[in-house]
């Protein structure tokens, strides 16, 4: 985690950047289930940041789904139908 937080992948640090100066970017597109184990909490933690910051992205909250492929598939095709 220590690495990622320094890496210049860093998804938090380049959307607050992205936000502060006005970089024109492609629609964001991002989902969780639910009863996602894994990645529910951060998915939450993530969406309330980009509001507070004014990052224009789309955030799917699907009932019932954890982190398995029926979601990823139900997702990415939801996903290529909206691109």
């Amino acid at each position: 985690m220590k690495e990622y937080k320094a890496s210049p992948l860093n998804l938090w640090d380049l959307t607050k950047k992205a936000t502060d100066e006005k970089i024109d970017l492609p629609d964001f597109y991002f989902a969780c289930g639910n009863k996602d184990e894994i990645a529910y909490e951060p998915f939450v933690k993530f969406r309330e940041y980009s509001k507070k910051i004014g990052f224009a992205a789309k955030f799917y909250e699907i009932e019932g789904y954890r982190h398995e492929w029926p979601f990823w598939d139900l997702c990415l095709q939801d996903a290529l139908i909206r691109f």
